[in-house]
């Protein structure tokens, strides 16, 4: 009963805020509790919320008396379904691009998850459009205007008229037209006449013959059946002769010939015939027949201008796969790539010369590449431009550049490309800061330099600079640029393209010439563009070892006798006040009446070509180079007359006197050989034994030119006679030295037979062999044999190989033969008669 009345006793709590977390409880019988307050309203207007009620307690002085919870919490359900609005799901990928070439887009699209219950629609654009491709697309051939229609076939009832047009094949776009380049239409005339009347007469047919007279025929027809059925009077048929030229002779025809996997055909000579690429090549290639001045006829060098091979045909697609992926950081990344590949492929130096002018092309696309996606090239990029550019110019690639000269200019368009790139890498340069790229055939320097302060004069090539070749750090070519040269031109002092002077829009008035336009409101970002290149100097200079040698050659007998030295300046500078000094060594020797000139790509000269005389004035001119003075920055060069070279005729064949006069030594040499023959036992010595293998080097040097000679076509044989003849007429030289030491052991008396025999031996064979192996190895073959004679080149000083050993020993027989000839006539000399004969 007492626990009873424990648990009915009201305990005492003070009173807790019913906002407050957490519930209180209060003990049963709770008298002070205030009623429920009403139910709140419900959280959501849709879907699932909540409803709230509370009550509090009354409190006293003596405490709170309350039980039960102070707030209460319930579920309300609104029937009103909530509005769900739409969403955007991810973005698909960039599309492909539209075109390969030209001005494409990328597109990607999106979907959208739809509303539901009234909700809001996605907001956005459902497709992305962006532009793509940077490069322009290669041309195609353009179709002139239809000419003229001609007559109609017939004179009488219906004919036939056509008409034809021609296709302009762009210069770069190697494609041709599409579409039919004739067309044909039905012409009316009035009805035949009953009366006979002859046609028009039809167009001849071809000759009978090729030569030895041959016969032509044409044919006119009979309109009308005539007076009572009778046929028109005269003859419908004519008959006159054509090719009465005589056929060539068994001599003046080429005969058939397998060469390079091709058959040239038998033809006569001044004929061209046109045969398929080799099978690693697409394109035709050609071949004429020639008559050498004698009268007899030989092929002269195939032409593969029109060949190209399949991998640079390969890397051309390559390229344009990377310009079609849009991005300019990819196409840049791309076109260090085509670079990288192309560089493999010039490395090989096996090419035709219409791979040569495709790879201009790829050059021209790279660097306009670059420049359009404003991507700068890495200096490893730059190395490999240049290094290909150097593998290009090489002296080997002349008759190459020749050969390509029948169809483009390559060479001009090589250098065009250069001064491009140049520009391009400068412009990425900070303000005097330089760049020198050093290749086996050319030395290029670049620097930028701010317009308001050129830091000092331009000297070039800097030879104290680390990596610099032997052949520029040796060279006597040097450039001299004032600083004061380097200062804008104003807008009276230059004319830039489709700028024009107050002076030229009155020109244009008076001269009935198309006057200048006005000055129109330019782009403000292509203004500060343009104002941030014009605050700077890119100042290029190029020394071109032998590009003097491939460029379109001015009327014989001038010929480029110097290195070339290019100068590109950009933005433009005035006319040069003070002068600019230029030096330019020789690569030719023997020439005469040297000029300076300039090259002008607006000119074209009948005897000079593209290259003006106007510019530059001629200093000095020295044996190893000529010094010049001119008024503008451009590409300079020295023009001389070539010495005339009698040795060998256009057929590579040697000229009559040279094989006469082999001829009659061979023959002195054979009589002398036979001789030593039939009278050995009675003449054997060391003497005879020198002279005899003297003898034996100078007939083979006189067969190699009989022979060799002849084959100047084939590279291989000639750099073989090249080096057979230097090392047949060095052992001449050196069994005369022998002969030399010989007479000088004789008169001292210490000549021992076997022992001097070796050492004779290892002297005139001996030595020889070791010089020329030495300079095969150094040089690797290169000059050895030329494009006109099997023999040592003149250019890069292989030509001391043999001049500097001769030279030599020709000093120590004029000292030997001093020393014995003395030796002999002193009262103390050989007193034993002899000796006297052993030493001569």
């Amino acid at each position: 009963g007492n626990a009873v009345e424990e648990n009915q006793k009201v305990k005492t709590q003070w009173p807790r805020s019913a906002d407050e977390p957490g519930v209180y409880m209060a003990q049963t019988g709770d008298p002070a509790a205030e009623e429920w307050s009403q139910w709140s309203v419900c959280s959501l207007t849709c879907g699932q919320g909540s409803q709230v009620r509370t009550r509090s307690c009354v409190s006293s002085p003596y405490g709170t008396l309350c039980s039960g919870l102070l707030r209460e919490t319930r579920t309300c359900n609104n029937t009103a379904t909530c509005p769900v609005a739409g969403a955007w799901e991810e973005w698909s990928p960039w599309s492909l691009c539209s075109v390969t070439c030209g001005r494409g887009a990328r597109t990607r699209t999106r979907h959208c998850v739809a509303s539901r219950h009234g909700g809001k629609a996605c907001e956005g654009p459902k497709l992305q459009a962006k532009p793509c491709n940077i490069v322009i697309c290669p041309v195609e051939g353009q179709w002139l205007e239809w000419g003229p229609w001609s007559r109609c076939s017939v004179t009488c009832a219906n004919g036939t008229q056509q008409r034809t047009r021609k296709c302009s094949v762009s210069a770069h776009g190697w494609a041709e037209c599409r579409g039919a380049h004739a067309d044909a239409r039905e012409c009316s005339n009035p009805t035949c006449p009953t009366d006979s009347k002859w046609g028009p007469w039809n167009h001849w047919s071809l000759c009978s013959k090729t030569c030895d007279t041959g016969w032509q025929r044409r044919f006119r027809m009979c309109e009308g059946t005539g007076m009572q059925g009778y046929p028109c009077e005269g003859t419908g048929e004519e008959v006159k002769t054509c090719n009465e030229k005589k056929c060539p002779a068994y001599h003046e025809m080429c005969k058939d010939e397998y060469m390079m996997l091709m058959t040239w055909k038998k033809t006569a000579a001044g004929e061209i015939i046109y045969n398929k690429c080799p099978p690693n090549a697409t394109g035709t290639a050609s071949r004429r027949c020639l008559l050498s001045p004698h009268g007899v006829a030989y092929w002269g060098v195939p032409s593969f201008a029109r060949c190209v091979s399949h991998e640079y045909r390969y890397l051309h697609l390559s390229l344009r796969e990377h310009l079609a992926k849009g991005q300019r950081v990819l196409a840049g990344e791309g076109m260090s790539q085509v670079v990288r590949s192309l560089l493999e492929l010039m490395a090989r130096k096996t090419y035709y010369s219409g791979d040569l002018l495709f790879s201009v092309d790829i050059l021209r696309n790279v660097t306009d590449t670059f420049k359009r996606a404003t991507y700068i090239p890495s200096s490893e990029d730059v190395q490999r431009f240049f290094q290909v550019v150097s593998y290009m110019v090489d002296a080997e690639n002349r008759q190459k550049w020749e050969d390509a000269q029948q169809v483009s200019p390559g060479s001009v368009h090589l250098m065009k490309v250069v001064e491009d790139f140049i520009h391009l890498v400068g412009n990425a340069l900070k303000a005097f800061q330089s760049s020198l790229i050093v290749t086996d055939n050319l030395v290029t320097s670049i620097q930028r330099e701010p317009v308001s302060a050129v830091s000092s004069d331009i000297n070039f090539p800097m030879k104290g600079r680390r990596g610099m070749k032997d052949w520029a750090r040796s060279s006597e070519d040097k450039l001299f640029i004032p600083r004061e040269v380097l200062s804008l031109a104003s807008a009276g002092e230059l004319e830039w393209p489709g700028v024009c002077t107050s002076g030229s829009r009155a020109s244009g008035r008076t001269s009935g010439r198309p006057a200048c336009p006005l000055p129109r409101v330019t782009d403000p970002v292509a203004l500060s563009a343009e104002a941030e290149e014009s605050s700077h100097f890119v100042i290029g200079a190029v020394l071109y070892r032998t590009l003097g040698l491939i460029l379109p050659p001015p009327r014989s007998p001038l010929a480029v006798t110097s290195k070339v030295l290019t100068v590109t300046v950009r933005p433009p500078t005035r006319p040069a006040e003070p002068l600019v000094l230029v030096e330019l060594s020789h690569i030719i020797n023997g020439t005469s009446h040297p000029q300076c000139v300039t090259w002008d790509y607006s000119r074209t000269d009948a005897g000079l070509g593209n290259w003006d005389t106007e510019s530059c004035q001629t200093l000095e001119t020295l044996p190893a180079h000529t010094k010049c003075q001119c008024r503008q920055l451009t590409t300079f060069a020295v023009l001389a007359q070539l010495p005339r070279d009698l040795a060998m005729d256009p057929s590579g064949t040697p000229s009559v006197p040279l094989m006469i006069g082999c001829a009659v030594s061979c023959m002195a040499l054979l009589t002398l050989l036979v001789i030593y023959a039939a009278f050995w036992r009675f003449i054997k010595s060391e003497r005879s034994i020198i002279l005899l293998n003297f003898c034996v080097s100078i007939l083979a040097s006189n067969i190699l030119i009989l022979v060799g000679q002849s084959q100047v076509l084939s590279k291989g044989v000639c750099t073989m006679t090249a080096a057979f003849l230097h090392f047949f007429f060095l052992s001449s030289f050196c069994w005369v030295l022998t002969e030399a030491w010989q007479s000088y052991l004789a008169v001292i008396g210490r000549i021992r037979t076997r022992l001097v025999r070796k050492r004779f031996l290892c002297l005139g064979w001996g030595l020889p062999a070791l010089v020329v192996a030495v300079s095969v190895g150094f040089t690797r073959t290169k000059g050895y044999g030329t494009a006109s004679y099997c023999w040592l080149s003149l250019e890069g000083g292989l030509l001391y190989a043999f001049v500097g050993p001769a030279a030599v020993i020709v000093l120590v027989n004029m000292l030997v033969g001093i020393i014995v000839f003395n030796k002999l006539m002193s009262r103390d000399g050989i007193s034993d008669k002899s000796k006297k004969q052993r030493a001569g």
